[in-house]
């Protein structure tokens, strides 16, 4: 049983994209029952699709946000359009009449971002903003590790590396309108009434290289369920997905594997390639690629669910990770909640997720991983199981992570 300090009951909102599915959408509802156990009101507006959370108020329409995508593609002016969204997202804002508005992620398309900062403003609202990606201080992209690009300590302009990536249709010039809309919005609240949470301290060191850096910030993890993600070691596993059980698997999930915008499938079959014949890759998530692929590669589109994600994981030999441009890595510490051994790059915050329990090599280096394997193969998996449990059980547990929140929110009062 959760006891908690008696404390004035709060009134918090979060705005996110979406509510109650995906990374983010998972996130806001989750702190948001926190709060509510503790006593206090909290709602999730949200623009994106729907959903079944019964304290979630969607704001927008489909016909709008599609509309909005289009303008911000043809245009390059992302966050920019959301003229009638806002207006309604307003409006629950001022029925609501938080105590404290707690903002995610606002670039799905849904809003117009100065008129929702101007209004935070002139209300005088306490903000609480989760920084999940690079966007709020960019000229438009997400990550910028891939391309090496740290124009947004002092400005973003023309010519930008990394347009291509999210912009097709060019406009790149107006990258530099985009990014200082966004200085001028999110600088304009008050230094007391926002507070910035990263996800990770790799993304708190580079938000205090922003014009966001005046002010404060802090840093908390992401969290796993370990009642889900938890070592399932079941045979049966390699029957339902027509698996090897005589091979070793390296596991790696993505949300996209593509021959554009990422490295990830490129260095995986770099990987293959070089692999002894005893190791098998196993890639999960959506594949967009013209390319045949090598019979010591297995592909899964879809898991049905975190519970069978958790299976797959723990019959792997050793789950890699081929991202360079990770804020926190939640499918790393998902692995190691399930007792796998790790190997990641050693870029953005991949290393720090999986502290000295997990393998840190050089970005790309696909030689590095299979030494690591070895490594673990001598080592044997056995040695590395609980020690990845205890970790992600002292590193990311749910209720660590949630309480912080609790504390940030009854700091601002």
């Amino acid at each position: 049983m959760i006891e908690f300090e008696k404390v004035s009951c709060m009134k918090i909102l979060h705005i996110n994209t979406v509510c109650g599915y995906g990374s983010t959408g998972n996130i806001a509802v989750e702190i948001a029952e926190y709060t509510r156990i503790a006593g206090h009101e909290a709602y999730v507006a949200f623009a994106h699709n729907g959903t079944k959370y019964a304290h979630g108020i969607k704001f927008g329409s489909t016909i709008e946000q599609k509309l909005y995508a289009i303008f911000a593609r043809l245009t390059g002016m992302q966050g920019l359009f959301g003229y009638r969204s806002t207006i309604q997202l307003i409006a629950i804002i001022d029925k609501i009449s938080p105590d404290i508005v707690h903002i995610h992620n606002i670039h799905g398309n849904t809003l117009y971002f100065p008129w929702l900062f101007n209004y935070l403003k002139q209300k005088k609202l306490k903000v609480i903003w989760t920084l999940h990606d690079c966007w709020s201080f960019t000229g438009g992209c997400s990550h910028f590790t891939r391309y090496g690009c740290f124009k947004f300590q002092k400005e973003c302009n023309y010519p930008c590396s990394s347009y291509r990536s999210w912009l097709p249709f060019g406009k790149a010039k107006r990258l530099n309108t985009v990014y200082n809309k966004k200085r001028d919005a999110f600088t304009s609240i008050d230094k007391d009434k926002l507070k910035i949470v990263t996800v990770s301290s790799w993304l708190n060191k580079t938000v205090k290289h922003s014009f966001l850096k005046k002010y404060e910030i802090s840093t908390i993890y992401n969290w796993i369920n370990t009642d889900i993600f938890q070592y399932r070691y079941d045979k049966t596993t390699f029957v339902k997905y027509n698996l090897d059980p005589n091979k070793k698997y390296l596991v790696s999930v993505s949300a996209l594997w593509s021959d554009t915008g990422t490295t990830k499938l490129n260095d995986a079959l770099r990987l293959v390639a070089i692999l002894p014949e005893e190791y098998q890759i196993l890639i999960i998530g959506n594949l967009e690629t013209s390319r045949t692929l090598p019979a010591n590669m297995t592909y899964i589109p879809y898991v049905n669910g975190a519970l069978e994600l958790s299976k797959l994981y723990s019959i792997a030999f050793a789950y890699v990770n081929f991202s360079i441009e990770d804020t926190f890595g939640k499918v790393i510490a998902e692995a190691m909640a399930c007792g796998t051994p790790t190997v990641v790059f050693d870029s953005t915050a991949c290393g720090e997720v999986v502290g000295d329990v997990g393998i840190k090599v050089p970005s790309h280096d696909v030689q590095a991983i299979l030494d690591a394997l070895t490594i673990i193969g001598q080592t044997g998996k056995e040695a590395y199981i609980q020690t990845s449990i205890d970790y992600v059980r002292s590193n990311f547990a749910p209720m660590v992570s949630l309480s912080k929140y609790l504390d940030i929110y009854n700091s601002f009062l």
